[in-house]
């Protein structure tokens, strides 16, 4: 006979609960589960009300007597004496080698417990929360100390980490806010994630550990102050960059044993001090004075106290973002200097003046990034080219370019807002992309004779600039009037941007319009093509907000680079020779304007709108749209020729 699910599931409940009340019994508010028969031994498993002062002073019993047997206490379940809030003193005896998660947890009163050396593990959660606990006393035989052991326990007095253990789970030691200095033992094989988080008041660590590589999951590296890291003798490589993840530590100490690495008032070298590795991001000092003995520096770790540095004339190297984002005013870097990494002083934002007396044959990429307080800079005459985004958006007014300059690289004075005039070497060849990007002061470049190559943009958005001027003579690039074009291509490059004419022409002599040639012009109105034109580069017309006419097209649509646009390019009214009016129709980037036909053989418009609904225009023969005609003359109204 089959018995039905749901019977089968009552039956066992029924037989679990027989089996539980004849292997549990209750005394003194304490429930005892039975664990086993055959050696006697309980767990504790309940207890009674949290709120009596039964509790106040634990001893837990070593044995207890139920039914005519001795049992031994070798347990404490999980939570038993959970918010026990009378509870002060614990006092765990030599018999229990097992206690379970957050046992004592939320002990708001607790000072003091005692545990035994039978215990090994301190489970997760333990004494979490117990805020008022002051003293553990803990065996030398600890090997587990779990997950949020201690977490909370604002005023537990720090005690040493046994060499027993061999792991400490996350957040053991959450907000322990007496804990001034700890010790990371090395015989510690797994550490949790932020085991020391928020430990406001740890000041001094002690690594015993040889590796850096979890430090920063063990101690809290972000906000966090440390005055100092003790590093042993036995640790053979110092990762500087976990140590540069401690935002807040001021200083770093190593063994005077160790083979590898010195110190000297907290900063990080090599052994022989010829190479300053690291230096404190939190050191309070305003001054340094690199040691005469460093050849090389890698890096000042962005420090925000650092003023005044001064640099000894016996160093050679600087590796790249070195000075990065420190509040120097000044620098002098000295002639014995011959290898320079690139954005040494990048977003130094107070930095105002630099001397550069190293020969060096390249500033490189970066160098004066985002330095806007930036006000002079002297470099010697070695220098023959500028990297890229050299002195991007950098605080320069003048700056005169050294003669020996032939290559300026892309965005090498890109945003330098203050800047005014250039004077470029009569010998540089060659000017990069964007190079000279929305310098909105600069009002007039005048490129040098040698010139072989400008880049896309090189001029783009400079707001003031109203002509660039180049040597007649000059076999790659010439000026019409001080907009500038590509001899060999017959491009017009650039149209300054700070032209405020309504109409331009195109030159006879031009047959392509570059990229973003007219990006951003804000005064043009009115573009005359001639039927020569062939071909317009991505972004020539880009965001020009005042152009609403597009007149004397070529028959033959023009390639229209479609790489760059939106949809606000294409406000204008584009007149195309009568019969070509379809052609532009099919071309994707064309067909964007209002098209318009004009019969250039009579001097006579026609008005073809692409939308049919919209009504019949009268245009004058110039092109210009008319409400209503009001003199004698020639006119197009509704398609057909009109004479008054």
């Amino acid at each position: 006979m089959r018995i039905s699910k749901l019977l089968l599931i009552a039956l066992l409940s029924v037989y679990a609960a027989m089996t539980a009340t004849a292997d549990s019994f209750t005394q003194d508010g304490l429930t005892f589960c039975v664990t086993s028969d055959s050696v006697n031994t309980v767990e504790i498993t309940a207890r009674a009300d949290a709120m009596s002062e039964t509790w106040k002073n634990l001893e837990i019993p070593a044995t207890v007597w139920y039914d005519e047997k001795e049992y031994q206490v070798t347990s404490i379940a999980d939570g038993v004496f959970y918010l026990t809030l009378q509870l002060q003193t614990l006092k765990v005896p030599a018999s229990v080698t097992h206690i379970g998660a957050r046992a004592f947890s939320y002990c708001h009163k607790l000072q003091q417990a005692e545990l035994p050396a039978t215990l090994t593990d301190i489970s997760d959660g333990l004494f979490e929360d117990c805020t008022q606990l002051t003293k553990v006393v803990l065996s030398d035989s600890i090997r587990t100390i779990g997950s949020r052991a201690f977490a909370h326990c604002e005023q537990l007095n720090p005690f040493d980490i046994a060499s027993t253990v061999k792991t400490v789970g996350d957040c053991a030691f959450l907000y322990c806010l007496q804990w001034t200095s700890v010790t990371l033992p090395s015989t510690v094989e797994h550490w949790g994630s932020n085991v020391f988080l928020n430990c406001l008041n740890l000041r001094k660590v002690n690594f015993e550990m040889s590796s850096l590589y979890h430090a920063t999951d063990i101690l809290d590296a972000w906000d966090h102050e440390y005055d100092v890291f003790n590093l042993p003798a036995g640790m053979s490589y110092v990762d500087t960059y976990r140590l540069s993840e401690f935002k807040g530590l001021k200083s770093v100490y190593v063994d005077p044993a160790n083979a590898n690495y010195a110190t000297r008032e907290g900063v990080l070298y090599d052994k022989a001090m010829t190479t300053l590795l690291w230096y404190p991001k939190n050191k309070q000092e305003e001054a340094f004075t690199v040691p005469e003995s460093v050849r090389s520096i890698q890096t000042l770790n962005q420090n925000p106290h650092l003023h005044q540095l001064t640099l000894p004339d016996s160093l050679q190297a600087i590796a790249p973002y070195a000075f990065s984002e420190m509040p120097i005013e000044s620098i002098s870097i000295p002639t014995s200097v011959t290898e320079f990494g690139d954005y040494v002083f990048c977003n130094c934002t107070r930095l105002k003046h630099a001397v550069l007396k190293c020969p060096l044959s390249t500033l490189p990429a970066g160098t004066f990034a985002g330095c806007t307080s930036l006000e002079s800079f002297e470099c010697p005459d070695t220098i023959t080219s500028i990297g890229k985004m050299c002195f991007y958006e950098s605080g320069l007014r003048h700056f005169s370019m050294p003669a020996s300059v032939r290559y300026i690289d892309d965005w090498a004075f890109a945003r330098c807002r203050n800047l005014e005039k250039v004077s470029l070497p009569s010998y540089t060849r060659s000017i990069g992309s964007a190079s000279f990007l929305e310098c909105e002061q600069l009002e007039e470049v005048i490129l040098p004779d040698s010139l072989q190559y400008l880049g896309n943009g090189a001029f783009t958005q400079c707001m003031k600039l109203r002509r660039v001027s180049i040597a007649a003579d000059n076999p790659n690039f010439f000026d019409i009037e001080g907009v500038l074009a590509d001899r060999h291509h017959e491009c017009l490059i650039y149209y300054p941007t700070g032209r405020t004419d309504t109409l331009y022409t195109i030159p006879r002599c031009i047959k392509r319009i570059g990229e973003k040639a007219f990006f951003k012009q804000p005064y043009l109105r009115t573009l005359e093509m001639h039927h020569e034109i062939d071909r317009l580069d991505a972004g020539a017309l880009h965001d020009c907000p005042q152009l609403s006419r597009i007149t004397d097209m070529p028959a033959v649509p023009p390639y229209y680079d479609s790489g760059t646009y939106m949809a606000s390019d294409f406000n204008a009214d584009v007149y195309v020779p009568l019969g070509s009016l379809q052609a532009y129709q099919k071309d994707f980037m064309w067909s964007q304007y209002r098209l318009h036909e004009v019969d250039t053989t009579i001097d006579t418009a026609i008005a073809a709108p692409i939308r049919h609904d919209v009504p019949s225009r009268v245009i004058r023969l110039d092109g210009v749209v008319l409400k209503q005609s009001h003199k004698k003359g020639l006119y197009i109204i509704g398609g057909r020729k009109i004479l008054r």
